[in-house]
């Protein structure tokens, strides 16, 4: 077993066919061999090589030095690209995902694809897996989700409708499977994505409206005849700040 960085994998699993590819996978422990996916990936299995050497402790405080989390969730799923390996291009089973891509909204398995492709279901997954590095439902169910992605992202269908437009049976499949490579239900991805989408103008920050109709108040509280509140409300506004700079530094440490 080994996994690369998903450019890669098909590329690996084509030239050692010996080799089992699972391009899902961040890192692989294999005993005396371990690889990882890429730059990234690199620093998960070394703090991978820490912790099961010096234990969980030294792994944490590295991680610490290194400012990145200790262990990450999930594998490479959620950076896989859509794009077909360079190499299919003249291979005979091109025709067969091409097809698959373009009918993902239809409910077919891996026996409808074998029987396109003219093959028994045993001889199309060695053929696929030396492709693409893949097993053929693993890769199916990856496009799904990968597709559910980005209707999630760009359309306000229901979870229930991306489950149908992305071929899964229910939406109950869609939520185990998205769950699965993407660490979130679909209805937690929507609304994470949603929120870190940028602002537009002054409409849509409350917070900069709020500070301002906060000044405005302490403004006129500062009036002689509310001298008392005038304090209070001063006292505040410092208490705030204070809050707001305890917890920018406590973020920096």
């Amino acid at each position: 077993p080994a996994t690369t960085h998903w450019m890669y994998a098909p590329t690996l699993a084509k030239r050692y066919p010996s080799v089992h590819v699972d391009p899902r996978e961040l890192f692989v422990d294999d005993g005396d061999v371990l690889t990882s996916a890429g730059t990234a990936a690199g620093i998960d299995l070394c703090l991978h090589i820490v912790r099961n050497d010096h234990g969980a402790d030294a792994a944490g405080a590295l991680a610490r030095r290194l400012v990145v989390p200790p262990r990450r969730t999930g594998g490479q799923e959620r950076y896989l690209d859509r794009s077909l390996p360079e190499e299919i291009g003249a291979d005979p089973l091109a025709e067969v995902v091409a097809w698959a891509l373009e009918h993902l909204h239809e409910q077919f398995d891996v026996e409808t694809l074998a029987a396109r492709a003219y093959m028994s279901r045993r001889t199309f997954d060695r053929r696929f897996r030396s492709l693409t590095g893949s097993a053929p439902l693993q890769w199916l169910i990856t496009q799904r989700v990968l597709q559910a992605q980005r209707l999630l992202e760009t359309s306000d269908y229901s979870v229930d409708e991306v489950a149908g437009r992305c071929g899964f049976r229910s939406p109950v499949a869609l939520r185990g499977h998205f769950r699965r490579q993407l660490g979130s239900s679909p209805a937690a991805y929507r609304a994470a994505y949603r929120a870190r989408r940028p602002q537009g103008g002054l409409a849509d920050r409350p917070e900069r409206a709020d500070r301002t109709d906060r000044t405005d108040r302490g403004d006129r509280s500062d009036r002689p005849d509310r001298g008392d509140r005038g304090d209070r409300g001063e006292r505040g506004d410092r208490g705030e700040r204070g809050e707001l700079v305890e917890q920018r530094a406590g973020e920096a440490a």
